[in-house]
């Protein structure tokens, strides 16, 4: 018996390639799908949680080596997450990306601190000492 090799059927080719041609992508939407596909870890890149920190205020955040922070216009991604911040804290976060630490004073306002506790705790950045 012989074997054909294998191939996408021509029917399910068809099918997803008309789908595709009735989708109609923004700039936002590209902008977010590139900022997600850009900064997705590979498969075997791991985050270790953060310990138990000192208080934010008193505290210098770096991101980890392997995080990976993008801003695109108004919106931010994070290791394959879209994140977006009232406008008055993007300035803080955009610097947190550029320089890849900052003050957490800067980042200690309400909700962008409950957003920098919780990449903490999924080992994103880390707390340090001052």
């Amino acid at each position: 018996p012989t074997t054909k090799p294998s191939m996408i059927p021509k029917q399910m080719l068809d099918f997803t390639s008309s789908l595709l041609k009735r989708i109609s992508w923004s700039r936002k939407d590209a902008l977010s799908f590139l900022g997600q596909y850009l900064t997705m870890p590979k498969p075997h890149v791991v985050f270790r949680p953060g310990r138990a920190a000192r208080p934010l205020e008193r505290s210098r955040v770096r991101l980890d080596g392997k995080t990976q922070l993008l801003s695109s216009g108004p919106g931010f991604s994070i290791n394959g997450e879209a994140v977006r911040v009232p406008p008055r804290h993007a300035a803080a976060l955009r610097k947190l990306a550029d320089a890849r630490a900052a003050d957490g004073k800067a980042l200690a306002a309400p909700p962008l601190a409950a957003l920098i506790s919780r990449w903490r705790q999924l080992g994103y950045l880390h707390f340090e000492r001052p």
